[in-house]
């Protein structure tokens, strides 16, 4: 069954987003470990909240509209869903700009000690050039230009390193590694519109009608009350954990919290990157035009856990050496934590086939709930662990035993609802 997914075309298309994602995540990790030596420990953290407040406000920064460009099968509502979101791109960079010039007259500080009128431009900035990214990536995944959203991701990661790096040897501290954000999004967005990947003619040359565009707003109303939602739940889920922790441990057990899910986010990043676009695409196809997909979400998954096999056995072995080499001696608490953590961030990429397979068919609730109860429930192992043992290690343990526990529920029901869809639809057939 595993041999499906080496199909001439899917293979071919995995490949090429495989190696500029591979690309990029190793610069990416070349250049935090040069953080980590040249940056101060107050500029670190201070990037990491700015990065978190990025991540939370971008996930419903186009309010879900990019990801129905990918699953529409009528074009001319694929060009009503590009023109809405680029609409409501815009409005919410012109309302958050508009929110920033009031907080300045009114004196009320945007943030509790990064405040910073540069820090402010530079945010809603990187907001915008993030949201537009967001709205490319779904029309090339569309188109199946995984080429170039292939050299976007490399450029993007490319040109983001090297202010990272000139602002380290000139000491400029946080504000530069916040720029860093903005421009690699800036040379991201540059990158696509030059490889002539066919986004001027899907989004310069689009004819805007009204009456369309308002038709689509509310016909996708019922998909993104669960889409919205669950987006933005997932991106405060991927942070809530280092906040949690700061309650009950020191800053540098924090930090090493944090940089731990930075490096595991680099194989996370490598396995579900190369095979989602591929995936959403294939698999929005399969079910747009009455095919089984149980028989592919299936294939997938289980392609997946082959490859995600060997960063996780690699980390369980070798985890603390590997930290202290590239690092440092000072990260080594780090590294016995990314020997827990690595089953966990294998699952969360395990369970991604399962998640786009909801929302591509209609299942929006599933993934909505498992988001929901993804934070409470390690918020509540963490803090109740943690104010019982104070254990570190033991903390970690129990929050990476329930995240790998729901991971696998959710897998398991997703593929028996769509066995029996495919089931159900074959009986339809064969009745017609």
């Amino acid at each position: 069954m595993i041999r499906s997914i080496l199909k001439c075309n899917d293979f071919r298309n995995i490949s090429v987003v495989s190696l500029a994602t591979i690309f990029a995540q190793l610069i990416t990790l070349l250049v935090s470990a040069f953080i980590t030596r040249v940056y101060t420990q107050s500029d670190i953290g201070s990037f990491g909240v700015y990065s978190s407040v990025i991540s939370i406000i971008s996930s419903i920064a186009l309010l879900g509209y990019d990801f129905p460009i990918i699953c529409t099968k009528n074009i001319k509502k694929v060009n009503s869903l590009i023109s809405l979101s680029f609409i409501i791109c815009s409005l919410i960079f012109l309302i958050l700009n508009f929110l920033v010039v009031i907080c300045f007259v009114l004196k009320i500080p945007l943030w509790i000690y990064l405040f910073d009128s540069k820090l402010i431009s530079i945010t809603t900035v990187s907001l915008f050039f993030i949201s537009i990214n967001r709205l490319f990536d779904s029309i090339l995944t569309r188109n199946k230009r995984f080429k170039s959203l292939s050299i976007s991701i490399v450029a993007n990661s490319f040109f983001s390193s090297i202010i990272i790096i000139f602002g380290g040897i000139y000491n400029l501290g946080f504000i530069n590694l916040a720029f860093s954000t903005l421009v690699g999004q800036i040379s991201k967005v540059i990158s696509l519109l030059l490889l002539g990947s066919n986004l001027n003619k899907n989004i310069f040359l689009i004819k805007i009608n009204k009456r369309e565009i308002y038709n689509v707003f509310k016909e996708e109303i019922k998909f993104l009350k669960y889409k919205v939602p669950q987006d933005f739940l997932s991106s405060v889920s991927n942070h809530i954990i280092s906040v949690v922790l700061l309650f009950f441990y020191p800053l540098e057990i924090v930090g090493c919290y944090w940089l731990v899910n930075k490096v595991l986010k680099v194989p996370s990043a490598l396995i579900s990157n190369s095979f989602r676009n591929v995936f959403v695409s294939n698999i929005s196809y399969k079910f747009n035009h009455g095919e089984k997909i149980f028989n592919y979400l299936l294939s997938y998954t289980l392609g997946i856990l082959c490859v995600g096999c060997f960063p996780v056995f690699v980390l369980a072995l070798f985890g603390p050496q590997l930290f202290v080499f590239v690092f440092g001696s000072e990260w080594l608490v780090a590294g016995e934590i990314s020997r827990i953590i690595c089953f966990s961030s294998l699952c969360s990429i395990l369970i991604s086939p399962a998640i786009i397979t909801c929302l591509v068919v209609g299942d929006q609730k599933i993934s909505l709930y498992y988001e929901i109860a993804s934070i409470v429930l390690r918020v509540f192992t963490v803090s109740f662990i943690s104010l019982l043992f104070g254990d570190l290690y033991l903390t970690v343990i129990g929050m990476v035993t329930v995240s790998v526990s729901l991971s696998f529920f959710i897998i398991i029901l997703v593929f028996i609802k769509s066995y029996k869809r495919d089931f159900n639809n074959e009986i339809c057939n064969t009745c017609r």
